[in-house]
């Protein structure tokens, strides 16, 4: 039972995690499409930063800027939700 327990409260929590993973992405599309583009293909599809940019047309430094923005933007909305789901 206690382990029961304990499995469907980690099942709970990877929901919740999905589920904030989803409303993050959405909100960042809405934000800015192309910070969400650049997150996506470089954290989410793991491609090297260099071949990012030169498919979004962009020099890397640029790229780095709008990862960074795109960074701190998520971190400032989300933090105290993210920190909730981790502490529980």
């Amino acid at each position: 039972s206690e382990g029961l327990d304990a499995q469907l409260i980690e099942v709970l929590r990877q929901k919740e995690c999905r589920e904030l993973h989803d409303t993050i992405f959405a909100d960042l599309y809405e934000k800015n499409s192309r910070w969400y583009e650049a997150v996506t293909i470089t954290y989410v599809l793991g491609k090297p930063q260099k071949e990012v940019a030169e498919a979004m047309g962009i020099t890397l430094e640029v790229l780095h800027s709008m990862l960074y923005r795109a960074k701190n933007w998520i971190r400032k909305n989300y933090r105290e939700e993210y920190d909730r789901l981790i502490d529980a």
